[in-house]
């Protein structure tokens, strides 16, 4: 990065290599922020650490992409994937259709839900959950939707 010129003419001059901006001097421990940026990167690499989302009876392998519900193992496009893993990680909350259209599709604007609803269809479908009646993927009118986290939520039972 580098300074703004004061003058017309004048040289810009780089900062030194390493060197913090100054609005964060003082402020940031760069030593503490390498160490960790580290971890999580070997972590990553550590081919023993597994992170797999599991709710209900759905499991997820985000870095294989792969699915299944119960044993069987699902077959889902790479819309649909991101769909279940955006859902799946904020199981119980609600997601707004604004929120899916960032994560999944990478953008702010669209011309119409349908896109959200005709992907959600066919998740749905191959996960194998009734649209009239969701025990996992319910869509709370208004809102968003939610991944149930567990079974009862959605039937509206309380056992």
């Amino acid at each position: 990065m580098a300074s703004a010129p004061r003058q017309a003419g004048a040289r810009v001059r780089p900062r030194r290599a390493g060197g913090r901006p100054p609005a964060l001097r003082g402020r940031l421990d760069w030593t503490s922020a390498a160490k960790f940026a580290r971890s999580v990167v070997t972590a990553a690499r550590d081919p023993y650490v597994v992170l797999v989302l599991s709710v209900q009876d759905v499991v997820l392998d985000p870095q294989a992409r792969r699915a299944w519900r119960g044993d069987r193992e699902l077959e889902l496009s790479r819309k649909e994937f991101d769909l279940l893993r955006v859902l799946m990680v904020r199981a119980g909350a609600i997601v707004s259709r604004s929120e899916l259209m960032l994560e999944v599709w990478e953008t702010t604007f669209w011309s119409s839900s349908k896109t959200i609803d005709v992907h959600l269809g066919w998740l749905r479908r191959k996960l194998g959950d009734d649209p009239r009646c969701p025990v996992l993927i319910t869509t709370v009118r208004g809102v968003g939707l939610r991944f149930e986290a567990d079974s009862t939520a959605a039937t509206g039972s309380t056992r």
